[in-house]
This record gives C-alpha cells, structure tokens and sequence, in this order.
C-alpha cells in the first residue's frame, strides 16, 4: 500500500509544481491586428426581453476598455461580437442557521 502512494505523491508534486508556473501572458488577446470591435445586440430566445438591451449596454460600454481597443461599425470593424441569449434562470441560494436548541417552525402559505 505504501508503495502505491509514493508514485502517487510523486505524480501530484509534479502536477502541482508544473501548474504553479502556468500563467496567462498578458496581451495574448486581442491579437495585434485588431483595433476595433463591433459589439451587435444579441438575439434573445427568452422572455425576459429587456436582457439584450442591457447585456448590449454592459457589453459596449465595458469591453473595449477593458481588451484596450476601439469601438467601430461592423462594417469596419476588426472584430465583431454577437450571440444569442438561450435562456435566463435566476438562482439564489439560501442559507438558513437555526440554533441547536431551537425547533423549526413551519409555515405554509393558503
């Protein structure tokens, strides 16, 4: 049984050591070429139909900043940005702590 775990604990130090010096360069996206970018509103299979509106707004106003290029036409734009909005569900987990001592209580609604 021990001399399972010693390659084993070789084979995770290796792991370990190899992904400490993996890392992102910096620059890699958008490729030198690309100077500008046009952002279409997305199409919105969802009947929340406000959500392309915002995700436009959201999507122009902070993309460009943020990959350092301009915005543009699609017409001459380097780059294009569009997509589909499937579906939207909204989950909120919920966290409840009762005491040790306290009993649960609970309600329905009628």
């Amino acid at each position: 049984m021990k001399y399972q775990q010693k390659p084993l604990s070789f084979l995770f130090l290796v792991v370990t050591m190899l992904a400490c010096n993996y890392s992102f360069q910096a620059g890699s996206f958008p490729p030198p070429h690309v100077q500008t970018i046009a952002v279409l509103p997305f199409d919105n299979e969802t009947n929340r139909f406000e959500l392309s509106g915002e995700l436009y707004d959201q999507l122009v106003r902070n993309l460009p900043p943020a990959l350092g290029i301009r915005t543009a036409g699609e017409e001459i734009a380097d780059a294009v940005v569009r997509g589909s909005i499937r579906t939207y569900e909204v989950r909120l987990p919920i966290i409840v702590r009762l005491p040790r001592d306290s009993r649960p209580k609970f309600y329905s609604a009628r």
